[in-house]
């Protein structure tokens, strides 16, 4: 998993590098609120190193919080051809 870029300061209401993982996890659940997303990508190929970014804030200090995942390659979708559809 790739390091977070982001420059905003993060969370500071629990340890998470290295606190208890149900702690983190309940604060997240109970605090987490979205603000936007944040799609980041190494290559123009629609394959490789994409992750999606879930962009939010603190309810209870305002800072930064977020969480992503790394998107799967996808096979072509399987898209019924409409134009020949009457």
């Amino acid at each position: 998993m790739r390091d977070c870029e982001r420059e905003e300061p993060l969370c500071t209401c629990v340890d998470w590098k290295t606190g208890e993982l149900d702690e983190r996890i309940h604060h997240l659940v109970c605090n987490f609120e979205l603000t936007g997303f944040d799609l980041e990508y190494t290559t123009l190929e629609p394959e490789e190193g994409r992750y999606l970014c879930r962009i939010g804030r603190c309810r209870v200090c305002g800072k930064r919080l977020c969480y992503g995942d790394e998107l799967p390659a996808q096979s072509t979708p399987d898209v019924p051809d409409v134009a020949g559809q009457q």
